[in-house]
């Protein structure tokens, strides 16, 4: 899912990929990847505009973003701040799933 989104970013303008998972540690261990993926090619760096935590986002030059949200798995807000975003590309991590008892 990084390469992809990476590859997907870097090399088409205004492309915007978006990674939903139901925890903060989950979209934080894979932003942490990225940053290692990018931090390990020049040609990644220096291109890059921005990258930020909170929110977390990559920004390239092009105007292309890789963005993090949550969907509050824990907290009971279902998605809220994922509403309204436009993306391209959507990848979703582990999705929970409550099971009735």
């Amino acid at each position: 899912m990084c390469v992809d989104a990476l590859w997907r970013t870097y090399t088409k303008p205004m492309y915007r990929c978006l990674f939903v998972t139901p925890y903060e540690n989950q979209v934080r261990l894979i932003f942490i990847r990225l940053k290692e993926l990018i931090d390990g090619s020049p040609q990644l760096k220096k291109e890059l505009k921005r990258m930020t935590q909170n929110p977390y986002m990559i920004e390239w030059k092009s105007g292309s973003m890789i963005m993090g949200f949550t969907t509050g798995a824990s907290s009971g807000g279902g998605g809220a701040s994922i509403r309204g975003q436009r993306a391209d590309m959507i990848y979703m991590d582990e999705m929970d799933k409550k099971i009735a008892a």
